[in-house]
């Protein structure tokens, strides 16, 4: 594991108490850094606190929880003014450059993922393991362990408080290499570790990616059974891989683009879908090879390989190259590169699934709002997706959209919803939605209104949900159009 803790005093056993008492409760844990605050004056982390800041880290402040998802609500700002920057666990960026006056604050919140290296036993006799095998260099960082990490950091940071709470949301699970992983030390940056920070607090990111991975050694080191032990049904998988998978003199993880290499995403994309996940393909982004000022291509075939015919059915992310950006020559370039990336991958995911509220939070900071870039993103006007009805509803639901509410009917419109359609495959109960889309619309704003969430839970016996109400639902990827 990746901290051994000594034995617990009865003091220590108190304070642990209390804290999993209030994980387990409605009440949050709440943090106050301000004079008289039960954080004031840098509390150093200890197994009897089960709080405080990293030993050796004034910036870094870890909270003893266990495995999930949870939203921090945090308030930002002091008596002088301040510009703050969040990181989640090992450097995930959550919240960028947040400008704060003199005596004022704002409240922002966002999702983090917690999670530990352990797994369920197998059974007597069957193969596999109770832990993911680590690297080395694994077992020192901020990733796998039972603690929730906020790393202080901006020009002048300034946090008053904060407050933990568990959340029930749909998760974005990352399977990928370094490109994608969560790197522990700056300027190294990837796409992975800047998603969090595009998208509102109603979505967590949980980044299962590591360096010098294949699409075999993610396998193999229970990597890939860590992030299935954990999906459900609703949840989103991308994955990336490729940069070592071609690599020859590897032979225990090579694997050829046109063959194995493709039967090896299959078996990822079926494991995904029997979970009713949704997984997503994205191609490696470049290295930065160049010649006479050109990027110069490295993956062959294997981009082609992941978006050509591995599987129709899911979405994909085609990440750019040079012609994309122009800052990618620049001496910070792998740190523009990834957040162009980051860009990419979230307005993909706005794109696909319309029951997400993927908006961007209202955070001041430096880089654009969210443009569609993916290759395989939606058409601006058209939107298609797959829910699924309980058996023996099939009347009810009918009548019930027979008799739609006319503030329903007035709020999809306001958002800028027309032409909306649901079919039904009688035999399978499957629902097929098709609808069209002003631009600009507020469709991301809609599970936050209150008469869409009233909807969701009249219709929520009638439907496979998330634990929320929000009614399941699949994109449905367009492969023909006729005017």
């Amino acid at each position: 594991m990746a901290r051994v803790f000594p034995a617990m005093t009865a003091s220590a056993a108190f304070a642990l108490l209390f804290l999993a008492a209030a994980t387990a409760s409605a009440a949050p844990l709440s943090f106050d850094f301000t004079p008289g605050g039960n954080a004031q004056g840098q509390p150093t982390y200890t197994s009897a606190r089960g709080f405080g800041f990293e030993p050796g880290n004034g910036h870094a402040f870890s909270v003893r929880l266990p495995e999930g998802n949870y939203r921090v609500s945090v308030r930002l700002g002091g008596g002088a003014p301040g510009t703050t920057t969040l990181l989640a666990e090992q450097r995930r960026l959550v919240l960028e450059n947040v400008h704060t006056p003199a005596h004022k604050h704002v409240d922002l919140a966002f999702i983090v993922n917690v999670r530990t290296a352990a797994l369920a036993p197998p059974p007597p006799n069957a193969p596999g393991g109770d832990a993911v095998r680590l690297e080395p260099r694994e077992l020192d960082g901020l990733t796998w362990d039972d603690r929730l990490t906020l790393e202080f950091a901006g020009a002048a940071p300034r946090v008053a408080s904060f407050s933990i709470e568990p959340a029930e949301v749909p998760t974005l699970y990352l399977a990928g290499d370094s490109t994608v992983t969560d790197q522990p030390r700056a300027p190294a940056a990837s796409w992975g570790q800047m998603l969090p920070r595009f998208f509102a607090p109603d979505i967590s990111i949980a980044n299962h990616a590591e360096s010098g991975e294949t699409l075999k050694s993610f396998v193999t080191e229970l990597r890939l059974d860590k992030l299935l032990s954990n999906l459900r049904a609703g949840d989103w998988v991308m994955i990336q891989f490729g940069h070592n998978d071609q690599k020859s003199q590897w032979p225990q993880t090579f694997v050829e683009a046109a063959t194995t290499y493709r039967s090896w995403l299959r078996v990822y994309l079926a494991e995904v879908r029997r979970r009713g996940a949704t997984p997503i393909l994205v191609t490696s982004p470049e290295r930065r090879n160049f010649d006479a000022g050109h990027i110069v291509n490295s993956h062959g075939d294997y981009p082609a390989a992941s978006t050509k015919r591995s599987d129709r059915s899911s979405p994909r992310v085609r990440l750019p190259t040079k012609a994309a950006t122009g800052r990618i020559t620049t001496n910070t370039a792998p740190i523009h590169w990834r957040a162009w990336s980051s860009r990419a991958c979230a307005a993909a995911i706005r794109g696909w699934s319309p029951a997400w509220p993927t908006t961007l939070p209202p955070t001041p900071g430096t880089m654009t709002p969210l443009t569609p870039c993916s290759r395989r993103t939606e058409a601006a006007m058209n939107h298609a997706f797959r829910m699924k009805l309980k058996p023996g509803h099939v009347v009810e639901y009918q009548r019930r959209h027979d008799a739609i509410w006319p503030e329903l009917a007035a709020l999809l419109r306001e958002a800028g919803i027309h032409d909306y359609s649901i079919f039904l495959d009688e035999e399978t109960l499957h629902l097929f939605a098709v609808l069209k889309l002003r631009e600009p619309n507020q469709r991301a704003t809609l599970p936050q209104h209150p008469v869409m969430r009233r909807w969701w839970d009249y219709m929520r016996d009638l439907m496979e949900t998330h634990p929320d109400g929000r009614p399941l639902e699949w994109p449905l990827i367009p492969v023909f159009h006729l005017d």
